[in-house]
């Protein structure tokens, strides 16, 4: 079975690891991020099925991210 593509976003770098190395145990495939505004890009070129973001990132938050997500995939989670 494919397993769908998750985006993880989190500007810290410890816990963003953590989270990617266990999805990846798990078998999902995923991106990872740093910023909310690198994640808005990677997802007007890609709108990936699942997202997992940080809320507190900077000028954009992790709920920027999520809206944009669900705007550019309406049935995808966040």
């Amino acid at each position: 079975m494919t397993r769908p593509r998750i985006l993880v976003v989190d500007d810290d770098p410890g816990l963003a690891q953590t989270l990617v190395m266990a999805l990846e145990a798990e078998g999902y495939p995923v991106t990872e991020t740093g910023s909310a505004e690198s994640a808005i890009e990677i997802l007007n070129g890609d709108p990936l099925p699942i997202v997992i973001s940080d809320i507190y990132m900077g000028a954009k938050t992790g709920l920027d991210v999520l809206r944009r997500a669900k705007a550019l995939n309406p049935s995808g989670a966040v």
